[in-house]
C-alpha cells in the first residue's frame, strides 16, 4: 500500500510518498521500522530510473515502512529549490523524521535513514544528533558539497546560477561551503552501510573509502563498504541495481556484512 501526503514545513508544503509492507496491516500491534529516503541534488523522491520507487518495493518485501519525500522546490512539492541552503535540507529532513517518528504503529527508535548523492551528505549531518537513527545508508555520497555540485554543474554551464531550468541564489552555494560530513561521522554512534560505484562520474567512488575511515574511528557502531563494479552514480544498469538492493536488504537484515567488492 502506498499513501500520498503533504508536510508543512514553515509556509511550504513537502510532498511524502510513504509505503507499507503487507506485515503492517497482518499484526495489529506490533510496530514496523521505518526507513526515510533523501534523495539528492535537483532531484525528486522517485529518483533517476525509478531509483527510489524501485527500492521502496523491495524494501517493503522485509518488513520496512519507507518514506520518500521531495525537498523544497524539488518534484512535487512546493517552494524554490535555488533558495534552499543547507540549513533547509537539514531542517526539511528532521521535520520529515518527527513526522515518521509520530506514525501509528512505527518503531520510533529504529529508523534508518538512506541519503543519495547530496542526500547522503545531509543524511549523514542529520543523523548525527538524531538518537532515534540507528542505521545510515549511503549510497553515492558526496563527501564535499559546495565542491562537488560545482564541477556537476560546471560541466553543463558557464552560469551556474541558471541550471535546468533551476535559479540558484547565492545562499544555496554559500551554505554548501559550510557542510563537511565526512568529519562529523565519529559523532554518529549508530551502523552505517556505505555503497558506491566504480563508474561514477559524478561524485568520486574515493569518497566512500574516506567516510568509512572515519566512520571505523569510533569506539561505538559497525561500518561496512562496498563497491559495485561498472555502476554508475544512479545505479541505472539492472545489474547495478539489483546488487545495490541486495547488499541493502542484507545488510537491514542480517546487520553485520564485511567489506568487499562485487
Amino acid at each position: 500500500m502506498r499513501k500520498h501526503t503533504n508536510l508543512l514545513w514553515k509556509d511550504i508544503n513537502l510532498s511524502v510518498s510513504i509505503d507499507y509492507p503487507a506485515s503492517y496491516f497482518a499484526n495489529t500491534y506490533q510496530k514496523s521500522p521505518a526507513i526515510i529516503i533523501c534523495h539528492g541534488f535537483i532531484g525528486s523522491k522517485v529518483g533517476v530510473n525509478r531509483l527510489f520507487v524501485k527500492a521502496c518495493e523491495e524494501l517493503k518485501k522485509i518488513g520496512y515502512v519507507v518514506v520518500r519525500f521531495d525537498y523544497a522546490g524539488c518534484g512535487e512539492s512546493e517552494g524554490h529549490y535555488g533558495k534552499n541552503t543547507l540549513r533547509g535540507f537539514i531542517e526539511q529532513t528532521k521535520e520529515v523524521l518527527n513526522f515518521v517518528k509520530s506514525l501509528d504503529k512505527i518503531d520510533s527508535n529504529q529508523l534508518t535513514l538512506i541519503g543519495h548523492s547530496l542526500g547522503g551528505a545531509i543524511a549523514t549531518i542529520c543523523s548525527v544528533n538524531e538518537e532515534n537513527v540507528k542505521r545510515l545508508i549511503l549510497w553515492s555520497a558526496v563527501g564535499n558539497p559546495y565542491k562537488d555540485i560545482q564541477i556537476i554543474m560546471s560541466r553543463e554551464t558557464t552560469n551556474i546560477h541558471d541550471y535546468y531550468g533551476y535559479t540558484f541564489h547565492t545562499e544555496f552555494f554559500e551554505s554548501l561551503k559550510e557542510a563537511n560530513p565526512i568529519k562529523l561521522c565519529s559523532f554518529f554512534k549508530g551502523d552505517v552501510l556505505i555503497i558506491h560505484g566504480d563508474a561514477d562520474e559524478d561524485i568520486p567512488v574515493q569518497y566512500a573509502a574516506l567516510y568509512e575511515k572515519d566512520f571505523l574511528s569510533r569506539s561505538l557502531g559497525t561500518c561496512n563498504r562496498f563497491t559495485i563494479s561498472e555502476a554508475d552514480h544512479t545505479f541505472s544498469r539492472s545489474d547495478s541495481f539489483k546488487k545495490l538492493i541486495g547488499i541493502t536488504k542484507d545488510w537491514l537484515l542480517d546487520g553485520y556484512l564485511q567489506k568487499k567488492t562485487m
